[in-house]
């Protein structure tokens, strides 16, 4: 397992350029998760879970625009600690492209999101973007957490065996390293 992103600005972009992506725990205190899991178990939120189930994922919901049902979730956009490390990557004009709920389903298989790069599902003309990838409950090998592939970005969009520019050739997936992510850990990752 990749070890937690540590140092300061310099040390931890120059960890971001090579590895695309960080790992960093102690983000968000036990009050900030709470709120954020109390957010999704509200009615709106549920209602938006059941509606957006998708079947081309196994019955993985994703609900876009959650900043908008609730407002722990725009709170978790303007967090200093986040911003300052995405500041840190990326600059200081920092603007919300998208946000999204991404919410697999509890039964085992459910919810498989393939091998995959971010950047060509939302094609731009630079390249200072990033994602912050946030887990509310334990996740682990078992119950699919996410897994990165080190350094792939540096083979830009595609540049990994996509299939139709998107996806990524399983044999070179299977090379990936494993990144469990827990309740206090968030990861931040290039979008390529």
């Amino acid at each position: 397992m990749p070890e937690a992103a540590t140092g300061s600005g310099p040390e931890l972009r120059a960890k971001y350029d090579r590895d695309g992506y960080l790992i960093l725990r102690g983000l968000l205190d036990r009050l900030q998760l709470q709120e954020l899991r109390e957010a999704v178990e509200t009615p709106l939120v549920q209602e938006q879970r059941r509606a957006n189930r998708r079947k081309e994922y196994a019955g993985l919901s994703i609900i876009h625009d959650i900043i908008l049902l609730h407002p722990a979730f725009l709170k978790l956009a303007r967090n200093p600690k986040l911003l300052e490390v995405i500041e840190t990557l990326i600059g200081a004009n920092i603007e919300i492209q998208h946000c999204k709920i991404n919410w697999k389903p509890g039964e085992e298989g459910a919810g498989e999101v393939k091998w995959h790069q971010d950047f060509p599902y939302l094609p731009h003309t630079n390249y200072d973007l990033c994602a912050a990838f946030l887990v509310l409950d334990e996740t682990n090998a078992e119950n699919g957490c996410m897994r990165v592939i080190p350094g792939s970005h540096m083979l830009g969009a595609g540049g990994c065996g996509a299939g139709a520019g998107r996806r990524v050739h399983s044999s070179r997936a299977d090379a990936a390293q494993l990144v469990p992510e827990s309740i206090a850990k968030s990861t931040l990752r290039n979008h390529l």
